[in-house]
């Protein structure tokens, strides 16, 4: 019964480690795709994290990926619109679309920055 009992921690602790290990080796591919210089033209990025193998990522990184994903998306139309309205003769239209598209700029920016922090955390805690 001993023998067993060590057995099973034995067990969960080396699952334990491959789960952080895969956990880390996600991390360290979502930095690197928020390093990566965009190869579409205003692309912000976003086809590094479309093309991100999601292997070994936990829900949280998950989550932080897609809204990566959506940001980049969103962020070429949003810089579209901006320009169409200040291109127009309505200062309080051309205020809100910059107000979204520096709103979407900023929120981009911290979630890249949160994924290098997080995986300098994780390469401590390693």
């Amino acid at each position: 019964m001993k023998h067993t009992l060590i057995a099973l921690c034995v067990a969960g602790l080396t699952a334990c480690a491959v789960g952080e290990n895969a956990e880390l080796a996600c991390q360290q591919r979502l930095f690197a795709a928020t390093t990566k210089l965009p190869s579409e033209p205003e692309g912000f990025g976003g086809e590094a994290y479309r093309k991100m193998d999601r292997t070994g990522c936990n829900a949280g990184q998950l989550a932080q990926l897609d809204q990566l994903i959506k940001l980049t998306r969103d962020l070429p139309e949003l810089n579209a619109a901006n320009e169409r309205a200040a291109e127009s003769e309505n200062p309080a239209a051309h205020e809100a679309a910059f107000q979204r598209l520096n709103n979407a700029v900023i929120a981009l920016d911290e979630l890249q920055q949160n994924v290098g922090s997080d995986l300098e955390k994780m390469e401590q805690a390693k």
